[in-house]
């Protein structure tokens, strides 16, 4: 029986952003990012007093400790972005809001916006099933999975408040 060479592992970061361009979610991708780079993009005292909550459509919403803080980071929010840029690439981020959020020294959940969630189509399921069944580890399956499911719900959502084009 001949042997197979076996290529080294992937990052699941690759993975994960090789999947979602395949659905054609890369700038999703890309903009979610930014939970993953605040810290490193962003200095202290800053990081300590602001955090990301929400982006969408190059949006960034970042909740603030206070409205001093409100002011300060309105002042600077020219080098926040492309601090921000410098780790998303060009572009990603085209607006930051600041909003006083409710403070504890955990940082909150991203939310996922106040529209109600499509219901998910069994194909898509099976499709992100298929997707991820290459992946060894059980939790780490399930766990792209759902962001895959995730990342989906949000296109259906943001899709559904875009305007209709009336030229199709």
């Amino acid at each position: 029986m001949p042997s197979r060479k076996k290529s080294p592992p992937e990052p699941i970061g690759k993975v994960i952003d090789d999947m979602l361009k395949a659905w054609g979610m890369s700038r999703s991708s890309k903009e979610l990012r930014v939970f993953q780079v605040w810290d490193r993009a962003i200095a202290e005292p800053v990081r300590g007093n602001a955090r990301p909550v929400f982006v969408s459509r190059g949006q960034l919403v970042v909740a603030v400790r206070d409205n001093v803080w409100m002011q300060e980071l309105g002042f600077i929010k020219d080098e926040l972005k492309k601090k921000l840029n410098r780790e998303l690439g060009p572009g990603v981020i085209q607006e930051i809001r600041f909003k006083i959020g409710a403070w504890s020294e955990s940082p909150p959940e991203p939310e996922t916006g106040a529209s109600p969630e499509p219901k998910m189509d069994p194909q898509i399921i099976e499709e992100a099933e298929r997707t991820v069944a290459a992946i060894p580890d059980p939790r780490l399956r399930e766990q792209v999975k759902k962001t895959l499911l995730a990342a989906t719900k949000r296109e259906a959502i943001e899709n559904e408040d875009e305007p209709a084009d009336e030229n199709k």
